[in-house]
């Protein structure tokens, strides 16, 4: 028999996910967050729904790393460019491959500015998204960074290929939100069809949900 984790005992899963359109099913919900990113172009909510644990703590530390990374990528005149975007660039690769596995799944649900109770449509104020990785990505790249590189030859990295994932967008339904509490838990429930990249229905989407809070400051 196998066992669930003895908090899981304790507190129940924070969501439930039937995504008919992944071969193996989306896997358990470990993580149910209401990601409130404050910006200096105003603030954006979004509900995510991961079988990836502690996901909070990895999308802070996701947005951290981008910052630092993108800022020194940017530095394309220094003389030491690779050498002194290596540190970045590896803080970067471990927060996305902390979150981007084979087997993760996520659920991204967004009702646009106004995060409040209420029913929102799939297409029309809400949008939705679904995806499964089947790989990591940068596999390798950490080793293959050369610090005496170039920016030319993209610090010995070449084509990197970031994309290893499957993701449908949501459409025919909606997102429901039953209890909206800032810096509390957000509730609700989201149904749909999952739609491929070429249109085409792949199964139905449900899901239920109870989401902490999460801030990111960027």
């Amino acid at each position: 028999m196998r066992l669930l984790p003895f908090a899981l005992l304790l507190t129940g899963c924070p969501a439930s996910v039937t995504a008919e359109g992944l071969d193996d099913g989306f896997g358990m919900p470990i993580s149910a967050v209401r990601t409130h990113i404050v910006s200096d172009n105003g603030d954006a909510d979004y509900v995510v729904i991961s079988s990836v644990g502690d996901l909070c703590t990895k999308e802070v530390a996701f947005s951290e790393a981008s910052s630092a990374f993108f800022t020194a990528s940017e530095d394309v005149l220094s003389q030491h460019y690779c050498k002194n975007l290596e540190q970045p660039f590896t803080d970067y690769v471990e927060a996305v491959q902390a979150m981007q596995f084979k087997g993760a799944t996520y659920v991204s649900l967004s009702v646009g500015t106004d995060f409040d109770e209420g029913e929102y449509g799939f297409g029309k104020d809400a949008s939705g998204t679904v995806a499964a990785y089947d790989d990591t990505p940068f596999e390798g790249a950490i080793d293959d960074f050369d610090p005496e590189g170039s920016v030319l030859d993209v610090c010995g990295l070449g084509t990197v290929d970031t994309d290893q994932g499957n993701y449908w967008d949501l459409d025919d339904g909606s997102v429901t939100l039953d209890s909206v509490v800032d810096e509390g838990v957000t509730s609700g429930s989201a149904d749909g069809t999952m739609m491929t990249d070429s249109g085409k229905a792949d199964g139905d989407f449900q899901a239920n949900f109870s989401a902490a809070w999460c801030e990111i400051k960027l």
